[in-house]
């Protein structure tokens, strides 16, 4: 791949940059894409979702307390 820089921001003029190449090699492995490709098992989505809930009705009931003390006080 070559790059031609033709405009910098803030008013840098690319042309104190001196040309550079690099070469990049990467292999790829089928069993790592199989590995990738597996879903999320239904009972963690479950889960995920059963704590999120009752996570979100701790925080209103905490949330309710302090307003229901606040306002005795």
């Amino acid at each position: 791949m070559v790059v031609d820089i033709s405009e910098l921001p803030y008013g840098v003029d690319p042309g104190y940059m001196p040309l550079r190449s690099a070469t990049v090699t990467t292999t790829l492995d089928q069993l790592d894409r199989e590995r990738e490709a597996k879903a999320i098992p239904w009972w963690i989505i479950v889960l995920a979702a059963v704590a999120g809930v009752l996570l979100l009705l701790l925080l209103i009931f905490v949330l309710w307390k302090v307003k229901l003390s606040s306002i005795l006080l």
